[in-house]
């Protein structure tokens, strides 16, 4: 994510969502300005293919369409799948508090059946 003082937009907007649940265009390009201008890092277009699912674009503002207790893919729920999309910068800007999940990063991470961890024998 933050590579070579490089920041994505989609963890920029996870953590405006984060913040305000909902953001306006004019407002978002006035945050991201400010962020670019006040630390290290530029943000980089990955367009928000991420949060695609949960988001709608109305023309003027970007906006949940779910609750953040809502669960998403059956792993996690929305603001701990949010929050797992943001580094320590984003979070600072946006006075985002630490939900404790820091240590546990890869909560919302793909899960495995049980047999991508079985080991199996093949007997000839």
């Amino acid at each position: 994510m933050d590579a070579d003082g490089e920041i994505l937009f989609s963890s920029f907007l996870a953590g405006a969502l984060l913040k305000n649940k909902s953001i306006k265009y004019i407002d978002l390009a006035n945050q991201m300005t400010l962020f670019e201008n006040t630390t290290n890092y530029n943000i980089v277009d990955d367009g928000y293919d991420k949060l695609s699912d949960i988001v709608i674009d109305t023309g003027d503002e970007i906006r949940l369409n779910r609750d953040f207790d809502n669960i998403y893919n059956n792993i996690c729920t929305i603001k701990e799948y949010l929050y797992s999309m943001t580094n320590i910068g984003i979070r600072s800007f946006f006075e985002i508090e630490d939900i404790g999940i820091e240590k546990n990063n890869d909560l919302c991470k793909k899960k495995y059946g049980i047999f991508k961890k079985r080991k199996t024998r093949v007997l000839r």
